[in-house]
């Protein structure tokens, strides 16, 4: 365990709001981030992401995934309709070059080759990186960002879909896919959203903060966008990110605070529905797309 701050107000006064599950949960008194403290050190949490256990996990409310593999037709699916959202300010052409940050096993990697793009993934998952690289070979690369694999100007557009939240250095890494894009190349960027409708109606029981292990920063959409413009990016795109489930799913997640639901998953189950796919989008996840600012 290590403390932390604020990741863009460094040592600022922040104030303890609540604890969750033993770990801490700060408010900088300056920008508003949320932060976990103390937390995971950089090499446990790495840890954490390479073993099995994590992409299928017997407590997916805690950590990790209920099974990742088994939920890819969701998570491709997921990952086309916000292509089909991101591609409408992307750059055109047949050389787009895309790096996807954090990308587990490469399902968003394959559907970007597949439509297209020049794409790349960085995994820092040594388990995930590998299940990927039985597919896409030398397209996926094991490591951080801070491992230098690619060189500076190298992208178009680089995805940084669920993982900001999980950075020991968020700044630092939006300060370094600066780097790596190309002039006026785009991030697109989608973490939850602690100022939300539903993270406010929920409190300290908003799910996404039942991971203080891993989700160890909390942005809103204010404290987003001043991040980067802080780091050198114009947002030129907002909108709100969900994903596809199962019925079975959804229904498992809200018996944990409507009980009916309970009810309703054992109906489901024995009507052979629960594999039912539905987009959910509960309007908590904020889904930015931001364009490297020309240096003048």
């Amino acid at each position: 365990m290590e403390p932390a701050s604020c990741a863009h107000c460094g040592e600022a006064p922040a104030r303890r709001v609540f604890d969750k599950s033993g770990f801490g949960i700060w408010q900088c008194g300056r920008c508003g981030m949320r932060f976990v403290s103390p937390r995971l050190k950089p090499a446990s949490l790495n840890a954490l992401y390479s073993e099995p256990r994590y992409f299928k996990s017997d407590n997916s409310t805690r950590h990790g995934y209920v099974d990742y593999f088994s939920d890819r037709p969701n998570i491709t699916a997921t990952f086309e309709r916000r292509f089909f959202w991101m591609e409408r300010w992307a750059a055109s052409g047949a050389r787009r070059k895309l790096l996807d940050i954090g990308c587990a096993a490469g399902f968003a990697v394959e559907h970007a080759l597949k439509q297209g793009w020049d794409a790349y993934g960085l995994e820092p998952s040594r388990y995930a990186a590998e299940v990927a690289r039985q597919s896409l070979g030398d397209r996926v690369r094991c490591g951080t960002i801070d491992d230098g694999l690619f060189p500076d100007g190298s992208f178009q557009t680089v995805l940084l879909w669920d993982v900001i939240e999980h950075l020991p250095h968020p700044r630092k890494a939006l300060e370094q896919i600066h780097a790596l894009l190309e002039p006026e190349g785009l991030l697109s960027v989608i973490t939850p959203d602690f100022r939300s409708p539903l993270a406010r109606v929920m409190g300290r029981f908003w799910m996404e903060y039942a991971k203080p292990a891993e989700h160890i920063y909390f942005y809103s959409l204010k404290v987003l966008e001043a991040a980067l413009r802080e780091c050198g990016f114009d947002v030129v795109a907002a909108s709100t990110a969900g994903k596809y489930v199962g019925l079975d799913f959804l229904l498992e997640r809200l018996s944990a605070v409507l009980p009916p639901a309970r009810r309703l998953r054992q109906t489901v189950a024995q009507n052979r529905l629960s594999k039912l796919r539905v987009y959910i989008d509960p309007g908590d996840k904020v889904f930015l797309l931001a364009r490297k600012r020309p240096t003048p």
